[in-house]
C-alpha cells in the first residue's frame, strides 16, 4: 500500500507490519521480491469490470514481464510490530 504523509511517500506492508521509509513512487520494483506491473486508482482504468478480463490482462502483462528487470530496493524498513512509547510519546525500538 502506498501513502502520502506530509510531501513524502512511503510504502506499507500489512502483512507484516512493516513501513518503508524512502519509497520511490517510481520504482516499480518491491521488497521482497514484489513488481508492480501497472498503477491506477482502479482497475476501470485497464479495462478491467470482470474477473475474466482480469485474467486477461494479467495473461499478457505476465507473458510481457522479464525477471531480470527486478532490482531488489533499499528502502530504510521499520517494523510495527516492533515500535512501542514510553510514558513520554517517546519512540522505543525493542
Amino acid at each position: 500500500m502506498e501513502i502520502y504523509i506530509n510531501s513524502k511517500w512511503y510504502l506499507y506492508d500489512p502483512t507484516f507490519h512493516l513501513v518503508y521509509d524512502g519509497y520511490n513512487y517510481d520504482n516499480f520494483c518491491l521488497p521482497r521480491n514484489f513488481y508492480v506491473f501497472a498503477k491506477a486508482l482502479n482497475c476501470h482504468e485497464f479495462n478491467v469490470y470482470s474477473v475474466n478480463d482480469e485474467k486477461k490482462v494479467g495473461i499478457r502483462v505476465l507473458n510481457n514481464y522479464d525477471i531480470s528487470e527486478y532490482k531488489e530496493p533499499n528502502y530504510e524498513m521499520i517494523n510495527l510490530k516492533a515500535l512501542y512509547f514510553d510514558e513520554n510519546k517517546n519512540r522505543i525500538i525493542k
